[in-house]
Parts: structure tokens; sequence; C-alpha cells
């Protein structure tokens, strides 16, 4: 399993940046390899939340769903992958949320695991993990413009 960790300090407090995170129809706004979310039921908030996503993940077009795994109240949201093309790849991804000083720590972890252990880990270390960093980090940036644009 990979796992990737990439941080930004936002000028936001916790509760405005908690909304727009799970704001899940939003996400392709900021999340670089996310094109749409809906969602298949009529809960939108909190844990077991169900979420379709189609993308972009690691150089190719899939669509997945999720479930929220976690949900502390503006403090951090995780989704782990339930389904999806290619379906052997696992994804687990979760926010943190912490104030310091006058802003807020964003930490966005990402685990994932692709399906053929040999080749997907010589690929993965050469490939995938470094498109991987940078999406990440690129992600984060664009939520960041997004939330310091916006009036309090």
């Amino acid at each position: 399993m990979t796992t990737l960790t990439k941080t930004i300090r936002i000028n936001a407090p916790s509760g405005k940046i908690f909304q727009r995170i799970t704001d899940q129809e939003r996400l392709s706004e900021w999340l670089l390899f996310v094109d749409k979310t809906e969602y298949p039921l009529a809960r939108r908030r909190g844990v077991t939340t169900l979420l379709k996503h189609e993308g972009n993940l690691l150089g190719r077009k899939i669509s997945w769903e999720s479930m929220v795994n976690q949900w502390e109240e503006n403090k951090r949201i995780g989704w782990i992958s339930k389904t999806g093309y290619p379906q052997k790849i696992l994804l687990k991804y979760h926010i943190e949320l912490s104030p310091v000083e006058n802003e807020t720590e964003v930490k966005m972890i990402v685990d994932y695991m692709l399906s053929t252990p040999f080749i997907g880990n010589v690929l993965d270390r050469w490939f995938y993990a470094k498109r991987m960093d940078r999406l990440l980090e690129k992600s984060l940036e664009n939520l960041k413009a997004i939330l310091e644009s916006q009036p309090d």
C-alpha cells in the first residue's frame, strides 16, 4: 500500500474549510482526480454517506463508489472506495483540519494499492506515486485559492 501525505495552511477557519470539503458535489472544483460526484441516496452528511464519482485516477478514466467512513465536524472527513473500475485499486483518503495560529492546517492523506503486486509496485514507484503526489499538492493549492478568495 502506498501512502501519500500533503499539508497546506489556509487562511480560513476550520468550519469554513470543513463546509467546503464536505460539499461532495463541488469536489471537482478543487480535487483534481474527481470530475463529477453524485449522491445515490438521500443521506448527504456523516458516516456511511454513499457517493458515486467519475474522474481520472492514475492516468485512467474511472468511476467508483465511496463511502464516508470518518466524520468529525470541523476536524476530519474520510472516504473509502467501495466499488468501481478498475475494481482492484483500493483507495482510502481523509482530510484533517487543525487550527494553527490564525490559519488552519489542512492535511490530506491518501492510501492506495494497485491490483497487480509486482508490476503495480514497479509502476507505482516510477510513475503513479509521483503523479498522485503532484495531483494532491495542486488540489490543496486549488482549495486554498478558492477559500482565501471568498469573503467570510
